[in-house]
């Protein structure tokens, strides 16, 4: 509630200010793009495009295509977010051509950026990859090595979105690799979660182990709250290796313990979705080891036993040979699609911290 408490005191400064400028052009539409932007993030959209609109008025009596430019782009944002796809690519469009007519470059790299983006939302993918594309030759050109590796990683996910992993893979890494050369710690973080994920997707789990372990590590030492995502990972691929080891009756044991070292330091909800997900996994393996996760789950929060309990009942029943793995996968499928769908639509049942 602080963040939107002093958002609120932003809204009401940047009112007052409006009255100050009024009538001063470029002053006064400077102001009204900044409060549009305060209230698109607010959510408060139509009074976003308000000012955003009066902003362009007025460039446009000024005759400057600069701001209005600008205005087309944040114009195109806002209806980005309202989902009209359409009038959303209109006013990017009407954004490059301006900013392609002045000669600056980078602003119409972001134009490709922002078409690239709607295309993807309507599912147009190989027009997104070009529009992208487009954006990279000119990011190549301005040497902008931050922009660089937003745009590798926005290709990345794109040919992740088209299974074409091997390609997702070269450009999380590209990423990865100018985000520790300017050393931003946490998009190199975000970026080899990206890089594991696409590396799972190929069954390189080695390689995506090193991976998830390296973000991991540097997340949790920021205190982000998305080195989770790593957790999970690491949980998921250490599933894997424990039913491998567990079918060449290798020592599957100490796994699923690094399995849930990782995953109770991911938090409640994470934690819970990761042995739900797994449930078949986690019994073939092991139907012991259920119950403990199970029993230990009072550790993510009050109301996690019980949201378990189904699983733990599947689990005994295999021990005590009243069931097979087959059969209850079939019983509990549905138990265990329910639940998965409870705790996505709820708020997490703990909050964890670091630090």
């Amino acid at each position: 509630m602080i963040e939107m408490n002093g958002l609120n005191d932003v809204i009401t400064g940047l009112e007052k200010d409006i009255d100050d400028v009024r009538g001063k052009g470029e002053e006064e539409a400077k102001i009204r793009i900044k409060l549009g932007f305060a209230y698109a993030v607010s959510g408060e959209i139509e009074k976003a495009e308000k000012e955003y609109s009066k902003a362009f008025e007025i460039y446009r009596k000024l005759k400057n295509d600069s701001g209005k430019a600008t205005c087309y782009g944040n114009l195109g944002v806002i209806y980005g977010m309202k989902e009209d796809f359409e009038k959303a690519m209109e006013y990017y469009n009407k954004a490059l051509e301006l900013h392609d007519k002045l000669g600056l470059k980078k602003e119409a790299a972001q134009d490709y950026i922002n078409l690239s983006l709607v295309n993807k939302s309507i599912n147009n993918l190989e027009e997104a990859e070009k529009l992208l594309k487009s954006a990279l030759d000119i990011i190549l050109e301005v040497e902008d090595k931050e922009k660089l590796a937003s745009v590798y990683s926005l290709l990345g996910k794109l040919k992740f979105d088209m299974e074409k992993f091997d390609k997702s893979a070269i450009y999380f890494s590209k990423a990865e690799d100018i985000y520790e050369e300017i050393e931003d710690n946490e998009a190199c973080a975000l970026g080899a979660i990206n890089l594991a994920s696409a590396l799972q997707a190929q069954t390189k789990l080695e390689e995506a182990e090193k991976s998830y372990i390296k973000a991991f590590n540097m997340l949790k030492e920021l205190n982000r709250a998305e080195f989770s995502k790593a957790a999970l990972g690491l949980f998921e691929i250490y599933i894997i290796y424990a039913i491998s080891d567990y079918n060449h009756n290798k020592n599957y044991k100490e796994k699923m313990k690094q399995a849930y070292g990782f995953l109770k330091d991911a938090g409640a909800q994470e934690a819970l979705e990761g042995i739900i997900k797994n449930f078949n996994g986690l019994l073939k393996v092991n139907p012991g080891f259920v119950e403990v996760a199970v029993k230990e789950s009072i550790c993510l929060g009050e109301g996690a036993l019980e949201t378990l309990r189904p699983l733990e009942i599947a689990a005994q029943k295999i021990e005590k040979g009243e069931t097979s793995l087959e059969d209850v996968d079939m019983e509990y499928r549905d138990v265990v699609g329910s639940i998965l769908e409870r705790i996505k639509h709820s708020s997490p049942l703990s909050s964890h911290k670091t630090g």
